[in-house]
C-alpha cells in the first residue's frame, strides 16, 4: 500500500479538497483506497457525507486492529472508505506519546490496512503536533497545497526547514499551487516563483466556484461538474501523482531487489 498524505501547517489551503477529490479518482481507476480524516475539523468526512460512529474516538488509532476496522466506513463511491474525523483526535498526541516508538504508531496502523488497501490518502490537521509528525513519518509522499500568497509561502518554506530537520521523506515532497485567482496579480507572480522550484508539481488548482460549492453539495467536484475547470485540474494532479508514485514503486522495488542480492 502506497501513502500519501496531504498536508499544510497552514488552514484554508484546500487540503481537504484536494484529500477527498483524489481519493474519489483513486477509486474510480479502480485502486482500493482509504482516506484517513486526521482532521478534527473533518471536513472530508463531511464533503464524503460519511459521519463518525457514536463510539469513534482515538483508541482506533491507539490501538488499531478490531478497533480501527470497525470505525472505517464505506462511501457511495465503490473501492473508497474511510476513516472518519474525531474531536477526540485533539488527545491523540497525548495517547501517541504514551506509547513506546510514539512517532512510528501511524505507522503501524497502516501495515495493519496493507491487505486492504492500495493506497491510503491523510487528510492530515494543519499544525505540527506528535500526530503529524507521524503522518510524515508514514507517507511515501508528502503534497503541500499552497496557496500563492506570501504567508502560505512562508509556511510552505517552515514545514520544508522541519523537514530538513527531521530528515525524512527527501526528495518525495511535491507543492501543490492551489486557489489560485487569476484576478490577483499577486497571485499570478508568487505562483510563477512557486513553478520555478523542482519539488512544484505542473498543475494548477484554480480558485473557482465550483470547488467551493463542495461545501453546499457535500461531493466532489469531479463528480458533480466532471468538465468543469476545476475537475480537470485535479485529474490533472491526479495523473502527476500517478507517474510520481510509479516511480517511487519502482526505486523501491529496485532497492529491496539490490539488497537482497547483497545479502545473498
Amino acid at each position: 500500500m502506497t501513502t500519501v498524505a496531504v498536508y499544510s501547517i497552514k488552514g484554508g489551503v484546500g487540503k481537504s479538497t484536494v484529500s477527498v477529490n483524489l481519493a474519489v479518482l483513486a477509486a474510480k481507476a479502480g485502486q482500493r483506497t482509504i482516506l484517513l480524516d486526521l482532521d478534527p475539523l473533518g471536513s472530508s468526512s463531511y464533503l464524503l457525507s460519511v459521519q463518525a460512529k457514536k463510539s469513534h474516538d482515538e483508541k482506533a488509532l491507539v490501538k488499531g486492529g478490531k478497533e480501527l476496522t470497525k470505525q472505517i466506513q464505506a462511501t457511495k463511491y465503490a473501492s473508497l472508505d474511510v476513516l472518519p474525523s474525531s474531536l477526540a483526535y485533539k488527545y491523540l498526541s497525548i495517547k501517541f506519546d504514551e506509547k513506546k516508538n510514539s512517532k512510528h504508531r501511524l505507522e503501524k496502523r497502516l501495515d495493519d490496512l496493507s491487505q486492504y488497501y492500495d493506497l491510503a490518502i491523510i487528510d492530515a490537521s494543519p499544525t505540527m503536533s506528535l500526530v503529524n509528525e507521524n503522518v510524515l513519518y508514514a507517507a511515501d509522499v508528502l503534497l503541500v497545497p499552497v496557496v500563492p500568497t506570501p504567508f502560505a509561502v512562508i509556511a510552505y518554506d517552515t514545514l520544508a526547514e522541519e523537514l530538513k530537520r527531521m530528515q525524512i521523506l527527501k526528495h518525495r515532497v511535491y507543492v501543490a499551487v492551489s486557489m489560485l485567482d487569476k484576478r490577483k496579480k499577486l497571485h499570478i507572480e508568487t505562483a510563477e516563483e512557486l513553478l520555478k522550484r523542482p519539488e512544484s508539481l505542473k498543475t494548477i488548482i484554480p480558485f473557482a466556484s465550483e470547488i467551493e460549492k463542495m461545501g453546499e453539495r457535500r461531493e466532489p467536484v469531479v463528480e458533480y461538474k466532471p468538465r468543469g475547470k476545476g475537475a480537470q485540474a485535479f485529474k490533472s494532479l491526479y495523473r502527476e501523482l500517478t507517474v510520481l508514485l510509479r516511480a517511487i514503486r519502482d526505486s523501491d522495488v529496485a532497492g529491496d531487489t539490490a539488497q537482497t542480492i547483497i545479502k545473498e
